[in-house]
């Protein structure tokens, strides 16, 4: 009967545990072209810096060439922070690069299918074919400085410490009677 309960046991594991969910990343084969045809942003740069929080990388790029979308330079570039959920985690800092990415607010998202790539020459020259010979990069606005408001409050004169005062002492003085009258009724008993 042990021995049964042992193999029923080691049976159930193996169907339980053997059918966990398998986390890897798997990119069907496209073409240069269909990459671009997806990507919102498609631009040249070097990496400058490389900072890698939680489950994301994030990439400060110079932006050398914008061949497709509205690219500043320098722009934020992010990627999940590991290939096994189709990130590019391992891009280099000071490299030159090909990115395909998606607009994502103020940065531009890239994954391992989207066709980013180091900048060869045969990259940028395919790329250039599609899309033409593309343009600089356009700076960022410089911010319009905020103008303060001053808003002007009671400017009378404070409370003296009498009438601060005054309600703290009359609380002292219940207390001090209600204190005084509880012994007084203890004392009687």
């Amino acid at each position: 009967m042990r021995r049964m309960l042992v193999i029923l046991l080691l049976a159930l594991s193996g169907v339980l545990l053997g059918e966990l969910p398998a986390h890897a990343c798997s990119c069907v084969t496209q073409t240069t072209q269909d990459q671009v045809k997806r990507a919102s942003d498609v631009f040249l740069g070097t990496i400058t810096t490389r900072s890698k929080a939680d489950d994301k990388v994030t990439y400060e790029v110079d932006v050398e060439r914008v061949y497709k979308g509205d690219v500043t330079t320098p722009a934020t570039v992010t990627s999940a922070g590991s290939s096994a959920s189709c990130g590019l985690d391992s891009l280099a800092a000071d490299k030159r690069y090909l990115f395909l990415g998606t607009a994502q607010g103020e940065s531009v998202e890239v994954n391992l299918c989207g066709g980013t790539a180091p900048a060869t020459a045969r990259k940028v020259d395919r790329i250039s074919t599609i899309l033409g010979a593309g343009s600089a990069p356009a700076t960022p606005p410089d911010a319009e400085p905020v103008q303060a408001t001053i808003t002007r409050v009671d400017d009378s004169q404070p409370a003296s410490f009498s009438r601060l005062a005054a309600p703290g002492g009359a609380l002292l003085l219940v207390g001090l009677l209600g204190l005084f009258l509880l012994r007084r009724v203890a004392r009687s008993r």
